[in-house]
């Protein structure tokens, strides 16, 4: 699989698909029991920091990352006040 380059920190972004709510996770490992907060699809969103997800994690948690997590995750605040990991492919940048 090739890794797609990652949006910088400070970039904008909104979210890139069409869903209800975008889940904002306590880490990037996506952990069902630690969700961070929920913000509206709407919203504009900061990246913060980001990671790139290595090949053998992708591999070991196979059945935890979907697609959209692959690539990597980012750290993001939302213009509502919170924060928390979503992974790389549910965000795209404004620009």
């Amino acid at each position: 699989m090739t890794v797609k380059k990652l949006l910088p920190p400070g970039t904008m972004a909104v979210c890139s698909a069409d869903i209800d709510q975008l889940i904002l996770w306590s880490s990037y490992n996506c952990d069902l029991d630690n969700i961070n907060a929920t913000v509206g699809v709407n919203e504009v969103l900061m990246v913060i920091n980001s990671r790139i997800i290595p090949e053998e994690e992708r591999s070991k948690y196979d059945e935890v990352y979907t697609d959209e997590w692959k690539n990597g995750a980012y750290l993001i605040l939302a213009s509502s006040g919170v924060s928390g990991w979503v992974g790389a492919g549910w965000i795209s940048s404004m620009i």
